[in-house]
């Protein structure tokens, strides 16, 4: 089953619509104004299906997923010198993305979950497009990105604030 995640452009919170091949619309996902980071996913009739949330007090940047109101584990940034790697406790799965990030790899063990590309031509509201193995891990898939995109995205920010204090 492919996929396509975009994130919507010049918008307050995280906005990120996930559409088939055709086009068609699945998933739309919006962050919501919280203590810490909150993303929810809702499917095409509007119903939330999971979310995702930080944990603020970690040493580790350190995501809570929820699936249906139900916490079903946690994704947490591994300690890696070359490339960034994530771990999850709910399963068996690791991600590993490229050295330039356009890449990432869900793996269960040595088996493929998912492959997620971003495509090239767009910079600043990348698109990404998710090839699964099995359709009925789509929820899981897209909440475990929707935390790694939002990892990446406040470490960019910090390393931007570290930047500005220096001068």
């Amino acid at each position: 089953m492919k996929l396509v995640l975009k994130q919507k452009a010049f918008k307050l919170f995280d906005t990120f619509t996930v559409t088939d091949e055709k086009g068609n619309e699945l998933f739309t996902a919006k962050g919501r104004f919280s203590v810490s980071r909150r993303i929810d996913l809702f499917d095409s009739t509007g119903e939330c299906v999971g979310s995702i949330r930080e944990k603020l007090i970690d040493l580790l940047p350190h995501y809570r997923i929820y699936e249906n109101d139900e916490l079903i584990g946690d994704i947490v940034k591994d300690i890696s010198v070359l490339r960034d790697r994530f771990s999850f406790t709910f399963s068996r799965w690791a991600v590993t993305a490229d050295l330039v990030k356009f890449s990432y790899r869900i793996l269960d063990g040595r088996t493929s979950v998912a492959k997620i590309d971003r495509r090239a031509v767009r910079l600043i509201h990348p698109v990404y497009d998710i090839e699964l193995e099995d359709p009925k891990d789509a929820v899981r898939v897209i909440l475990a990105f929707l935390a790694i995109i939002a990892m990446d995205e406040d470490r960019k920010k910090k390393d931007s604030s570290e930047v500005r204090i220096k001068r």
